[in-house]
């Protein structure tokens, strides 16, 4: 058996990783810090931010940063829309 430079370099390598902080990311820059992570983006969701702190913004994720989960997980996101009443 013929063992390439690839196999070498993948013997021993991670089954799981920690889930980043996503939290006051775009979707866009949340997508981006999964996708490195060896993770996915998974459910997109929006909730109204009555607050105005969070808008198009992530306000809560699952699972929890720093949570260990297998490589190639999805991690769901809620983005923070803006209320019908103006923000202060």
């Amino acid at each position: 058996v013929s063992v390439g430079i690839r196999d070498v370099l993948t013997v021993g390598a991670s089954t799981f990783a920690f889930v980043p902080g996503l939290s006051g990311d775009t979707t866009a820059q949340a997508g981006q810090a999964l996708q490195a992570a060896g993770l996915a983006l998974g459910t997109v969701t929006t909730v109204v931010d009555n607050s105005c702190n969070n808008i198009r913004t992530v306000m809560h994720q699952n699972p929890a940063a720093g949570s260990r989960v297998s490589l190639g997980s999805a991690v769901s996101i809620t983005i923070g829309a803006r209320p019908p009443h103006p923000c202060p």
